[in-house]
């Protein structure tokens, strides 16, 4: 991408409340001829920001633009003794009727089954079996740091002058809702700074991409020539062979996209917290029953455990 801009037409301005003014026409080096008219042309990717002239902040000197986890400082283990745990009661046991119209519902789903052998089976015995099912639900908080910018439209910065930055895990910072993922990106406090756009060399534009500079496009529809099949005049250029560029406005230069104009960029050191929830299952039961199956059954709260470093629930199940 061609991010050199000579001296413009005009000048570049800014308009009221600190807009960027208007885009003067383009004068430097461009095509000999128009470019052809590209519906399905796309913008180059802006070309990548330094870290010269960032002022290192402290604890924060080797990150870059791309954001690395860090661990969480180091804290003294949580003990806590568990609650003394009720016995289990009113736990269901199968009845003979219940057995039966399990039985039944059984040879139903299949259609070489036999229900007679239901109606007249004699139970000699029921042993019931209680299966339960271990719930561990953890909720992890990650950080990381990176260097970000956005375009400065004025006003006051939070820089290093106002005291040294908290270190990531001492910025304050509560998820909406437990157990619930989410994401949130912050800036650092004191270390906001601000550096010109090297996109655009702090001149608040840049060549057109779709008309290379020339505010024209080739006619698309008689080729550049002006004339139709019939050699009658083209009537979408009225002879000339060219179009207005749309994209610029015919002027050449169109709007720098990473100060929007603005041509100095704050840049901060961004924190993003993401919250997570994760979820473990465990099944202890004595019978054969696939543990898929098990899950699936509703049963009663055995007992429920909430701790600072671990939650968990415990069902027991008929």
């Amino acid at each position: 991408m061609e991010n050199s801009n000579p001296a413009p037409v005009g000048s570049f301005t800014d308009g009221e409340d600190g807009q960027p003014g208007e885009v003067p026409k383009y004068a430097g080096d461009m095509p000999d001829e128009d470019v052809d008219h590209n519906p399905d042309a796309a913008p180059p990717e802006p070309s990548a920001p330094s870290l010269d002239g960032l002022s290192p902040i402290p604890g924060y000197q080797n990150i870059g633009f791309s954001g690395d986890f860090l661990p969480p400082p180091p804290c003294a283990d949580v003990v806590q003794p568990p609650e003394e745990r009720k016995d289990i009661t009113n736990v269901s046991v199968i009845a003979e009727d219940e057995a039966r119209q399990a039985l039944r519902l059984y040879v139903g789903e299949n259609c070489c089954y036999g229900k007679k052998p239901v109606e007249e089976l004699t139970f000699t015995e029921l042993q019931s079996s209680n299966a339960f099912h271990y719930t561990l639900d953890t909720f992890t908080e990650a950080r990381s740091t990176e260097w970000d910018f956005v375009p400065y439209m004025g006003g006051p910065l939070d820089g290093p002058e106002n005291g040294p930055a908290p270190g990531p895990w001492d910025v304050p910072a509560q998820c909406k809702e437990l157990f619930k993922d989410e994401k949130r990106d912050s800036e650092v406090p004191h270390t906001a700074t601000t550096k010109p756009c090297h996109n655009c060399f702090a001149v608040g534009f840049v060549r057109c991409w779709h008309c290379h500079g020339r505010g024209q496009n080739r006619c698309t529809s008689c080729s550049g020539s002006g004339k139709r099949m019939d050699d009658e005049e083209c009537s979408f250029c009225n002879g000339t062979g060219k179009r207005d560029c749309l994209t610029c406005h015919s002027k050449g230069n169109v709007i720098c996209k990473i100060c929007q104009g603005h041509r100095i960029l704050k840049y901060y050191i961004k924190l993003t917290i993401k919250w997570h929830k994760h979820d473990d299952n465990h099944i202890v039961e004595r019978t054969s029953l696939p543990d898929k199956l098990i899950k699936k059954v509703e049963g009663q709260t055995a007992f429920e455990e909430t701790y600072p470093r671990v939650i968990f629930f415990i069902i027991a199940l008929k």
